[in-house]
């Protein structure tokens, strides 16, 4: 178990002294976990099902990864990627930001005024945190040992205290990331038939996250002459202009439809093969 003695997993160099970290954005998992009776969290695996799963009040936290320097860079991400995209994507005001383009069952967003380089240095540290962390949620996702490090030092080199240094630091920077990505939303965010977070588990080439009112489908390495199942639209160029799908209200409920059917299935396989009984969740 980790200590305030070990050094911060980012840097390096620093101890580890930060508690409570989340391992995903608490902004992401907000609507997940409202306050009151309107809604409740639990955690659940498919191989755990014959265990009472307890409700939940906050997104998965875990102590002495970071130290503060890199948890306040991890903070300053996720400010900007909220006041670039999160926000403006849900407000009529400023849909002026992005370039539209129409399809059947999305939109496509075209984030022309958002610097490339910031959204990927985000969701690189979504993936990173996830790998290296092992809390419920994350402890099975496992990546390459040479993908973890390739992503820790594309977000050291960019590493700053504050959203003005962290412009600065980017301005006019390019960068290779070791995925290619999409990233899709839905407008109709109250409207939706289930909230969940989910990681793809042991995704060492091509995976995807559901993050609530998000899904990151992710391709690492897609130039390596492999063949690939997931399609994505955005490459790890840093100078490429990125493209945000944003899925209409039934194609989105469709996805998540899906994905638990997939999670009753496996979790019917575990019983029957242990023959263990389903226990309800606590409420």
């Amino acid at each position: 178990m980790r200590t305030a003695n070990d050094l911060c997993l980012l840097c390096k160099s620093n101890a580890a002294d930060k508690t409570n970290s989340h391992v995903i954005p608490s902004f992401i998992t907000k609507g997940l976990l409202m306050t009151g009776e309107r809604a409740r969290g639990y955690t659940f695996s498919t191989d755990s099902v014959d265990k009472k799963s307890k409700p939940v009040q906050s997104s998965d936290k875990e102590d002495f990864i970071l130290c503060s320097d890199c948890e306040s860079y991890f903070g300053v991400l996720e400010t900007v990627f909220c006041n670039k995209l999160n926000n403006p994507i849900l407000d009529i005001r400023k849909q002026d930001q992005f370039e539209w383009i129409d399809e059947p069952e999305q939109k496509i967003a075209l984030l022309i005024n958002y610097n490339g380089l910031a959204l990927r240095l985000f969701l690189t540290s979504i993936l990173w945190r996830s790998a290296v962390c092992n809390t419920h949620t994350v402890h099975r996702f496992t990546l390459q040992e040479a993908t973890v490090e390739a992503m820790r030092i594309c977000l050291m080199e960019f590493r700053s205290q504050g959203i003005r240094e962290f412009n600065d630091t980017i301005e006019g920077k390019q960068q290779t990331f070791p995925f290619n990505f999409d990233l899709t939303t839905i407008i109709e965010r109250g409207h939706t038939n289930g909230k969940l977070v989910f990681l793809h588990p042991n995704a060492d080439e091509e995976g995807f996250m559901v993050l609530n009112d998000y899904i990151l489908t992710y391709q690492f390495h897609p130039n390596d002459g492999k063949a690939k199942l997931i399609q994505t639209l955005n490459s790890g160029d840093s100078n490429q202009v990125i493209k945000l799908k944003v899925s209409r209200i039934e194609a989105w409920n469709q996805i998540i439809d899906e994905l638990k059917v997939k999670f009753a299935e496996k979790a019917k396989a575990y019983l029957d093969r242990e023959g263990k009984t389903y226990v309800p969740m606590v409420k």
